[in-house]
């Protein structure tokens, strides 16, 4: 690290996290019943655009507070995956064998496999949409690690 890159840190970490979070929170708040068939509009066209906005803007930040200067090709070109990795969270938390570690967390007398989790999720609303923000999260966060990383490599 070179001179003045050790007070960084905290702002990279805040700007590694803040996607995701922003992520999990619209994913719980999104009530899929009252949105009806915008619903998947939302999650599968809004939600990772969104992602990649918020994701590309806080590589510009991380880049011009290590590099003094902003490389936007480097952070257009770094933070491309961020949608990419959304859209795999999307895909495989359409699976009930993927969300099952998730919604079995939730206490629930009937649970006894993983056919269960289906009628689990029917009978208490918002439980899907947990599961899925838990598989977006990481898939965020993972993405957003590699974009700061990427973008934050200064030119000489």
């Amino acid at each position: 690290m070179g001179a003045g890159q050790e007070s960084n840190i905290p702002l990279k970490s805040i700007l590694m996290v803040m996607p995701a979070i922003i992520a999990v929170a619209i994913l719980v708040m999104m009530p899929k019943e009252s949105l009806g068939m915008y619903y998947n509009f939302l999650l599968w066209g809004a939600l990772p655009i969104l992602l990649y906005v918020i994701g590309t803007g806080c590589c510009v930040i991380a880049q011009f507070v290590t590099c003094k200067a902003i490389y936007i090709n480097t952070v257009l070109m770094s933070s491309w995956q961020i949608p990419i990795y959304v859209y795999g969270a999307l895909g495989i938390s359409q699976l009930a064998a993927v969300r099952a570690p998730v919604v079995s967390l939730i206490p629930f007398e009937g649970l006894k496999g993983i056919n269960d989790i289906l009628t689990i999720e029917k009978q208490r609303p918002g439980l899907q949409e947990k599961a899925t923000a838990y598989w977006v999260f990481w898939a965020v966060l993972f993405a957003q690690m590699a974009a700061i990383g990427k973008s934050t490599v200064c030119k000489s």
